[in-house]
Order: C-alpha cells, then sequence, then structure tokens
C-alpha cells in the first residue's frame, strides 16, 4: 500500500519520539508520562487512519462508479423517468422521458410549474385529488394524459414517489411513467364494442340470449322476459330445456348440439309461456366462442306466434270452403288421393258420390242468396250425418257435393247414398221459409270405373246428370253404356260455365242484302264457341244447354254488347252505317230487366238505337199478351224488332197486326224446298204477301241458290241472307265489303 509522504514522516517522528522517550527513561530515570500518552494516542490514531484510508478510498470509487451507473441507466433508460425538486423547481428527465414526449431537459429549466407543462389540463383535477396523499408521503399511482411534442397527447401510466427529509417533509418528487396510448386504444374500442354489444343486446327487437355448453341461460335481454313471461331472475335460473314443448325437445337438442360443433342453425319450435299457453319462435343459434373456444351458443328468437297462426289460417282456407267449412276441391283432390294409395295396398274398394242439389238455383232466384247460402250450411251438416265417421264429405262447387267412401261394398254405398236422400226428403227451415230440394247422386268405384281421382268425379258427374234426366231425387250407379251423348252434354255444361271467363266465345257477323241493289243493308251477329279441348261446338248444341242451364242471359248480354260495341265502331271508322241483328233467347226476352240491360248497353256503347235489331224466335211469343208492352218499350226506344223463324212457331196470323215489328224472318226450311216443294212455295208467298200488306220487311234466311233468289225476286221479298251471299264473317271481312258499298255479284263471299 502506498502512503502519503507527509504522513510517513510524521509517523515515523512519532515513532522517534516514542523512542527517545523510553531511551530517556531507561539512560536518566526520567520519563514524562504526559507526553508519551499523547504520543502513543497520536500513533494509534494514525495507524487507524493508515488502516482507514484505503477503505475510504475504496468506497469513494463506488460511489462515483454508482453515480455514473444511475446516470448512464437515467440517460439511456426508455422508461420516461422525472425527477422536481419543490425547493428549488429543479426538474430532471430521462433520455426515455425525452423520447416520449418530444421535449430536451431545457424546456423545464426555470419553470415554476412543472406539472402545468406537461399534463393535459382535464386530467390535472387527477394530481390535485391525489396531492395530500403525496405531501404526506404516501405513493401513489396514476392514468393521466400528457401533451406531447406538436401537441400530441399521449396516455401515460405514472408512479409518483416523494422524498422526505429529516424532518419528515417532502422536498422532492420523482417518478416514472409508462407509455399506454395503445392499451388505452384497445381498452376504447373495447369498452365501445361492449356497448355496441350491449345495446344490440338490449335493444334488439327480437328475444337475444346465451346458453352455456349444460344448456343453462347465462344471460337474457328484456324481450326474453316479455316473450316467456318470466323474469330475468327466473330465466337465469333455469334450463332451457324446461321452456321448449316435449314434442319440439329433440329437434331442438339436435340444433343445439350442431351448434356446439360449430354450426350456425335457424329453426322453429314452440315454448311453454309462464301462464302456460303456447308461443312459437323463429330461432337463430351460433356458437359463443371465447379465446377460439366454444363455451356456449348465443341464440335469438322471433315470435311468430301470429304469423304462424295466420299461415294456418291462410293455409285452411286454401282448403276448406269458408260457406260450409267443408274440404273444398283442393283439399278434397289430396284427400282422395291418399284414399286411392290406402285402398291399393289393403286392396279394398272406393266409392265417390257426385251429389248436386235438385232446384237449387230456384231457391236463390226465388227467395235470394243468403237464403240459400243458409240452405247449403245446413246441407252440408246433413250429408255429414247421413255418412260414416271416416268418409269425406267436401263441397265441390255451387250447390255440388263429393263424398268419398274407403274400405266399401257396393251394399254400404248403397245405404249410405239412400240415407242422403231420405235426410233431405224433409224441409230445411231458414229464417221462417219452409225450403224443398233433393239430391241427385251419381257414384263411381275405384277400381272398376277408374284409376285416378279425375277420372272417378267425371263418371261420377256424368251418372248424376243420368237421375237428372231421369227425374233427379235418386242415385245412379256409373257404367259404361250410360249414353255418350250425356257424357258430351256434362263436359258442355262444364265449358260454358267457363268460357265467358275464359274469353272462348266469338262473334261471327252475316250480311243481310237487299237482292235488287246487292247492297248490304244489315248484318246478324252469330254466336261461335271453340272449346279448349272438343274444339269448335256447334251453336245447335251449345245454345239449348245454355238455355236449360240459365247461362242463356249473361251469354246474350255479352252478345248484345259486343255487337253493339262492333257496329259503332265500324262507324266511327267512317263506313256507312247499317243495321245489327242481334238474337234474343227465350229467357233473355221474358226476364224482368230485360228492357233496363238493353237500354244499358246502348249507352255504353253509345249506338243509336235505330242501328239496332233484336230477333225474336217465334217460340218466344207463347204469352204474346205478356209481351207486347216489352216490345212497345223497346219501340219507344227506337230499337228495331224482328220475329224470327217465322212459321215454325206459336203465332196467330190474326195478332200480327197487333205486334209493332219491322221484321218478318222466313224460316230456312220453307227456302230450302221453294223450289222442287209446292206447298212450301205457296206458303212462302202468302208470308211475303202478308208481311207486305201489313208494311214489314221480309227476309228469306238459308238462301242458298240462284233459283232461290230468283224465286224470291219474282215474289217481291228484296232481302235474303245465306251462303249465296256469304258465310258468317269476321269483323274485318265485313269491314272490307262496306268499303265496297255494295256487292259485285251473288258469288259467294269469302
Amino acid at each position: 500500500m502506498k502512503l502519503n509522504s507527509k504522513i510517513i514522516a510524521l509517523i515515523s517522528n512519532l515513532f522517534l519520539l516514542i523512542i527517545f522517550n523510553f531511551y530517556h527513561y531507561f539512560t536518566y530515570g526520567i520519563l514524562d508520562i504526559v507526553e508519551l500518552l499523547i504520543s502513543i494516542t497520536l500513533g494509534i490514531i494514525l495507524l487507524w487512519l493508515i488502516l482507514k484510508y484505503d477503505n475510504i478510498k475504496l468506497y469513494s470509487k463506488q460511489c462515483q462508479e454508482k453515480e455514473h451507473n444511475l446516470n448512464f441507466i437515467f440517460n439511456n433508460i426508455d422508461a420516461a423517468i422525472w425527477s422536481v425538486n419543490l425547493k428549488t423547481d429543479e426538474v430532471l428527465i430521462s433520455r426515455g422521458f425525452e423520447k416520449l414526449c418530444g421535449f430536451s431537459n431545457q424546456k423545464f429549466k426555470n419553470v415554476s410549474n412543472f406539472w402545468k407543462q406537461i399534463i393535459h389540463p382535464d386530467d390535472l383535477k387527477l394530481l390535485n385529488r391525489e396531492k395530500d396523499k403525496l405531501l404526506s408521503g404516501e405513493i401513489i399511482s396514476l392514468e393521466y394524459r400528457i401533451i406531447c411534442k406538436d401537441n400530441k397527447v399521449c396516455w401515460v401510466k405514472s408512479n409518483i414517489t416523494p422524498n422526505l427529509n429529516s424532518n419528515g417533509d417532502v422536498y422532492e418528487f420523482n417518478g416514472i411513467m409508462v407509455d399506454i396510448t395503445d392499451r388505452k386504444k384497445i381498452e376504447k374500442e373495447i369498452i365501445e364494442t361492449t356497448k355496441r354489444y350491449n345495446s344490440i343486446f338490449e335493444q334488439n327487437p327480437d328475444a337475444v340470449f346465451t346458453i352455456n355448453s349444460e344448456g343453462n341461460i347465462m344471460r337474457v335481454n328484456h324481450i326474453c322476459e316479455k316473450i316467456s313471461g318470466y323474469n330475468k331472475e327466473e330465466l337465469l335460473n333455469m334450463n332451457s330445456d324446461e321452456l321448449v314443448i316435449s314434442t319440439d325437445l329433440d329437434k331442438v337438442n339436435q340444433h343445439f348440439n350442431e351448434t356446439l360443433s360449430g354450426k350456425t342453425e335457424i329453426f322453429e319450435c314452440t315454448i311453454i309461456h309462464k301462464d302456460g299457453h303456447h308461443i312459437k319462435l323463429s330461432l337463430k343459434y351460433f356458437p359463443l366462442i371465447v379465446d377460439e373456444e366454444i363455451v356456449g351458443i348465443c341464440g335469438i328468437g322471433r315470435d311468430i306466434t301470429k304469423h304462424k297462426d295466420m299461415e294456418e289460417k291462410i293455409n285452411y282456407m286454401a282448403y276448406h270452403d269458408t260457406l260450409t267449412d267443408l274440404p273444398n276441391r283442393n283439399l278434397l283432390n289430396k284427400l282422395l288421393e291418399e284414399f286411392i294409395v290406402d285402398t291399393t295396398e289393403e286392396q279394398q274398394k272406393l266409392a265417390i258420390l257426385f251429389i248436386d242439389l235438385d232446384r237449387f238455383k230456384m231457391i236463390n232466384d226465388t227467395i235470394g242468396h243468403d237464403i240459400g247460402d243458409m240452405v247449403l250450411q245446413q246441407a252440408a251438416e246433413r250429408l255429414i250425418k247421413s255418412t260414416r265417421k271416416d268418409d269425406i264429405v267436401a263441397r265441390f262447387g255451387g250447390d255440388e257435393f263429393i263424398v268419398g267412401m274407403k274400405d266399401i261394398n257396393r251394399g254400404e254405398v248403397d245405404k249410405v247414398a239412400q240415407r242422403i236422400i231420405d235426410e233431405f226428403s224433409n224441409p230445411f227451415i231458414v229464417d221462417n221459409y219452409e225450403v224443398f230440394t233433393t239430391p241427385s247422386i251419381g257414384i263411381s268405384l275405384y277400381p272398376n270405373n277408374a284409376d285416378n281421382v279425375e277420372r272417378l268425379i267425371k263418371y261420377a258427374d256424368i251418372a248424376m246428370y243420368s237421375v237428372k234426366e231421369s227425374g233427379k231425387n235418386d242415385y245412379q250407379f256409373f257404367n259404361y253404356n250410360l249414353d255418350e251423348k250425356l257424357s258430351r252434354k256434362v263436359e258442355l255444361e262444364k265449358g260454358l260455365r267457363k268460357a265467358l271467363a275464359n274469353n272462348e266465345f266469338t262473334l261471327r257477323y252475316q250480311p243481310q242484302i237487299n237482292i235488287v241493289t246487292g247492297k248490304i243493308i244489315g248484318v246478324e251477329a252469330l254466336l261461335r264457341w271453340k272449346h279448349p279441348q272438343l274444339g269448335n261446338i256447334s251453336p245447335g248444341e251449345f245454345i239449348p244447354i245454355a238455355e236449360e242451364t240459365g247461362l242463356i242471359k249473361s251469354i246474350g248480354e255479352w252478345v248484345l254488347k259486343t255487337a253493339c260495341k262492333q257496329n259503332k265502331a265500324w262507324q266511327n271508322s267512317g263506313l256507312p252505317p247499317i243495321c245489327m241483328a242481334v238474337n234474343v233467347s227465350k229467357q233473355q226476352f221474358h226476364s224482368e230487366d230485360f228492357v233496363d240491360m238493353v237500354t244499358q248497353v246502348l249507352e255504353s256503347t253509345q249506338l243509336n238505337p235505330k242501328y239496332l235489331e233484336l230477333e225474336i224466335t217465334e217460340n218466344s211469343m207463347y204469352k204474346i199478351e205478356h209481351l207486347i208492352p216489352t216490345l212497345n218499350q223497346l219501340k219507344d226506344i227506337g230499337i228495331k224488332i224482328a220475329i224470327d223463324d217465322f212459321g215454325t212457331g206459336y203465332s196467330s196470323l190474326s195478332i200480327l197486326n197487333r205486334l209493332p215489328i219491322d221484321n218478318l224472318k222466313i224460316d230456312q226450311n220453307f227456302i230450302h224446298n221453294i223450289v222442287n216443294n209446292s206447298n212450301k212455295a205457296a206458303l212462302t208467298k202468302t208470308i211475303i204477301n202478308m208481311g207486305i200488306d201489313l208494311n214489314f220487311n221480309v227476309t228469306a234466311e238459308g238462301v242458298e241458290t240462284y233459283e232461290q233468289k230468283l224465286f224470291l225476286t219474282e215474289n217481291q221479298c228484296n232481302i235474303g241472307q245465306g251462303y249465296l251471299f256469304a258465310h258468317p264473317l269476321l269483323p274485318e271481312k265485313i269491314k272490307n265489303i262496306l268499303n265496297k258499298s255494295n256487292l259485285s255479284s251473288y258469288s259467294k263471299i269469302e
């Protein structure tokens, strides 16, 4: 060890002094005790100093090294470290602080309030609230915002430590700050996401809930409470299975397990409300995932009870008759198809009973449709009463019903048919009316008559019409010997009921010619019908059916309106006006509203009445006294009246002068034989002369040969109609002829 030279000299002198005193004592016997003790003491002190010198020097060096290390750490660590002396306001900041804030240590020199320089103004109150704790020496931890360079705001977490002097007073604050801006951003996003989630959860118009993997309900919104009737606390103590009806449990659990496997499931189920009634729900299940693990499901449910009830009601209405509540055609066909399948598998027989109420149209026409509807309702009840428990009773339409019977024999069908007839033998008492109607029943059998529903109904219908033809109020089984004409008649009647709605009718127009001048003076509108399956049907075949069924009234009105509209269209196109002749059926002419209907047609088509001629068959005049007022009303309007098919009906020559008519049309049967049959020729001459004498126009129908035309001109019948001149033509062809003003010859117009 190396000692300072002065210290060495001092120590040497002290040792010499001590040696000198001992020498002096042993030589001269004289010793200065005080001086000796002082010397020894100084020697000991010097010796202790010599021993401690190196330790002091080593400690000083270590302190310098520690200070150097602390300065190195302070200036190089990324953490933002600061220190504020409360007496001097001296601020020390680390390089990490400078890096965080963007400010150097120089910014804070000679600054009296470090806090206001760095902490966001809105967060200073946080520090003020903790001020007392700091001054009492307590270490605090705060999160707040600081304002960095360029006014950038950062979030930091800061631990602040107060330093106390020997008196216990705080003289300095030291702190360390950690940048938590990113964490705060994430926390904010989490908070916002949570708020959105909670908003979606709580404000959702549907029921939203979570269920753990055991099926226990973990969370619900208020809609869950509203739908189920249970409050939140009750629901959170329940398993979801407790709410589901027993018949839906397996289905719900299957969807639950599928969702736990990672799938999204959409389905419907029924739950039990707290008060016991059922609620139909539409549900969507999707997995509830936490840390990439499925821990349960999240469900969204919507109350579809009203929707499903309405759907069921609509479905019921689609398959049931609204008046009688019986199955309608749609359900009937479905049930009969099922009957056929069952019957085939069990090798049984099936019977179809087609029932039509006799004279039901008369009930509607005389008493009213309201009474008729009530009769139909009571008829449905009687049919149910007359049939077996498992039989089908359906309303086929109008006053037609169908009964389906399976697992039958001929005798059982006879019994049911007869029970129906017997049941209808009693009058219907409806709204103080006593109404009578009887059933006509046609029966077909499976597999005897047909192997499908459509044909079975068709054959039963044909059998029913056979009953109608033979007197009504009876039943008959279908057999292939039934008149084919009846089958066709049935089909035509069915078609006629739809023909108007399906636009199957058209009109052709046959010119009426002035034989002398060759000019067209009028046309007759002739009805044509093209059946969608049977093709063109002769008027001689379908007109009687239309009259028999009462359909002729609506068909006749359509003919009149269409013909008047066409005549007005020709006039509007600039063609010379001609008269339009339209046939009127007996039923039309005898109806009370006939004149009103004709008037409305003329008003709606804007046709001048003088260009309309109504042809009334002679057979319609069997109650001539009752018809004269109607004819006079029509004449007063300005309409022309013609007697069609004259010579074949009831009219008496003696009363012709009383009828306000304009034209006699000679039946074509007379015209066909006037050349070879002298009697027909004589009668034709008589009719022509009578018409001339009464100032009527006389028109010959069915003129087909030049010889017939010559006979007519020789006998002063100047108007002809027939194939010699033209077939019934389309409107465009008539327009072309009218444009030519007259006919150049009497060859047939094509």
